[in-house]
């Protein structure tokens, strides 16, 4: 017999399911519809879709307008909120918490340290313990409001780095945070982090001399590094391409990538293959 269980964060985790059935389980995890979901279901063919990026992919709000979609995802945030933290956590810190959330929506594709958060706190003379910040994140963690991705390296390297924040949902970003407009490469950034989940990846970052965004792990080696760029310009193409190399160099990889707005080739660097290629093309692989 298979039974299939499905509901709310607020009153079961799937982690809980498996402790539950004693470990007889296999957990799927369910995200926001994907670019070619997305798709699909609007019946549109037009790939540079922006409208996917601003609003993101919670399927009652695909077909609404505008206006509606951005009060429908409001309304998802005090939900979550109230029902999968207050609620499932009893939670009585309110303010606190909604203010860290607010914090890391606001500051995704980020890094973010608890520790600085803290001293942050301290000095606007907020009186909370650093241990119950490190749980308000686990929290949201648990109920993948959000999700930390870490610098690769052992596990004493990666607790001692800063780790970099994304959101679940990028239209859930531009509904409680900052204008759109001044955020696309950063929620370039976060889409492509949430597909890397979605394919089921092991994801993190890399920082040496210079910064690769994302790392996806196969058995104990690195298996591809990936570079997010919406517009190349003379300030910041060596510093992405530089990033690159030195993260292939690292992890003795001949080829990486660089998703981009629209610009699409290849070119060969310092004996290594660079791929150039637009998100949209990449989402819909």
């Amino acid at each position: 017999m298979e039974i299939c269980i499905t509901g709310s964060s607020s009153k079961l985790l799937s982690k809980e399911i498996a402790t539950g059935l004693r470990g007889r389980t296999l957990k799927y995890q369910i995200f926001p519809y994907s670019f070619k979901e997305f798709l699909n279901v609007k019946g549109v063919t037009l790939k540079r879709n922006f409208e996917y990026i601003e609003f993101g992919g919670f399927p009652e709000i695909v077909d609404k307008e505008h206006l509606l979609k951005t009060k429908i995802l409001q309304e998802y945030f005090d939900l979550i909120f109230y029902k999968d933290l207050v609620e499932r956590y009893q939670t009585r810190n309110f303010a606190t918490v909604k203010e860290m959330l607010l914090y890391l929506v606001n500051n995704f594709s980020s890094y973010f340290s608890t520790t600085k958060y803290y001293n942050i706190l301290k000095s606007q003379g907020k009186k909370i313990g650093k241990n119950t910040l490190f749980t308000y994140l686990a929290c949201a963690e648990d109920i993948n409001f959000v999700f930390m991705v870490p610098k690769y390296g052992k596990l004493k390297e990666q607790f001692s780095n800063p780790k970099k924040v994304y959101a679940i949902d990028t239209g859930l970003i531009n509904a409680i945070s900052f204008k759109f407009s001044q955020n696309i490469g950063r929620l370039y950034e976060n889409v492509v982090l949430i597909e890397l989940k979605r394919r089921d990846n092991d994801v993190f970052y890399w920082k040496n001399k210079y910064e690769c965004d994302f790392l996806t792990k196969e058995g104990e080696g690195v298996k591809e590094v990936i570079q997010v760029c919406y517009e190349f310009t003379d300030e910041n193409k060596d510093r992405e391409v530089n990033g690159l190399i030195e993260a292939m160099e690292k992890f003795k990889l001949n080829e990486g990538l660089i998703i981009t707005s629209d610009f699409e080739g290849e070119e060969i660097k310092d004996g290594k293959k660079i791929v150039y290629k637009p998100l949209w093309k990449w989402l819909l692989e």
